[in-house]
């Protein structure tokens, strides 16, 4: 609780501005302003990973608080932080990124369940890191960052380049990858490529294709998802997924099937959020000879904050 009383005391308690109400609506700097803007803006409301790696926000953090029901009588409350603040004074733009959770939310995108070697041991952990945006154009992006992680303790390098193409208003293409060193997990490099496609109304598709290759992974893991995301109002969405998600050793084998949906809202503040996620997933079971319907539930709280340059 003491997360959520620092951030309710970032904003005054009288009225918001103008500003404040609409801070969703605004293009992200940098990339934002040329990319197409329903993807821009599904992936700043929904705090997707993409955003915060894109954005040029003076601070950016996020606080979340999980809460996942299982048909299988299980209960799990994951808490979970990323707090990105740009520093002043630095020839080139230099950012401490310092993010807490569970390793496997850490390492993956957007609850993608890869339970394999690279993501086993849902231990919490800490990490920071400083990064260095040497590249920083409207359609490519080159970063390297260095730092250190938590339970286990080890040091930790990074580069990340980025691209994209735009075909026409309602196509765009996204590759981004990734090599990464960890003193105590050995070299690794991940890509993630995304095709959108922006629809009428303001809706958008996305096809997501992701692909993990380290030194304690089990080959190549790797998921492929399609969403269809829907905007209701500037204060409510919803995004449908299904997806796949697999490995390549000892043999190419998909472990997990899952279609979901999830319902986000923005209340009170512009900061606040709740989301509502049920999902249906087909794991493979651990004589790998067949497959098991299970239901979930998550009930998400997250505070998502951000300051601009001219805030």
């Amino acid at each position: 609780m003491i997360p959520l009383a620092l951030a309710l005391a970032v904003s005054p308690a009288g009225a918001e501005t103008e500003a404040d109400e609409n801070w969703l609506d605004y293009s992200v700097h940098g990339v934002g302003e040329t990319l197409d803007a329903g993807a821009n803006w599904f992936d700043r409301f929904f705090g997707d990973e993409r955003d915060a790696e894109e954005t040029d926000a003076v601070v950016h953090l996020r606080l979340i608080q999980d809460l996942r029901f299982e048909s299988r009588n299980e209960t799990t409350y994951d808490p979970k932080f990323r707090l990105q603040v740009k520093l002043p004074r630095m020839q080139r733009k230099a950012r401490l990124v310092i993010e807490g959770g569970t390793e496997e939310d850490r390492l993956t995108d957007s609850e993608v369940p890869l339970p394999t070697a690279a993501t086993t041991g849902a231990t919490s952990t800490s990490s920071a890191n400083l990064r260095f945006d040497v590249l920083d154009q409207a359609m490519k992006k080159l970063s390297f960052s260095a730092g250190f992680r938590l339970n286990p303790l080890a040091t930790k390098l990074r580069t990340r380049y980025r691209e994209a193409w735009r075909y026409d208003e309602d196509w765009l293409t996204r590759l981004a990858g990734t090599g990464f060193w960890d003193s105590r997990d050995g070299f690794g490099a991940d890509l993630r490529g995304d095709i959108e496609h922006a629809l009428t109304g303001g809706d958008m598709l996305r096809w997501s294709n992701y692909g993990l290759l380290s030194e304690i992974s089990n080959g190549v893991e790797w998921s492929s998802e399609f969403t269809y995301f829907y905007r209701d109002s500037s204060h409510r969405a919803i995004a449908f997924d299904a997806g796949m998600f697999g490995q390549t050793r000892p043999d190419f084998q998909v472990n997990t099937y899952r279609i979901r949906a999830r319902y986000r809202r923005n209340f009170y503040r512009p900061w606040l959020f709740y989301e509502v996620i049920p999902e249906v997933y087909w794991p493979l079971d651990d004589n790998g000879g067949g497959r098991d319907i299970n239901t979930a539930l998550f009930l998400r709280l997250e505070i998502l904050f951000r300051q601009d340059g001219s805030g």
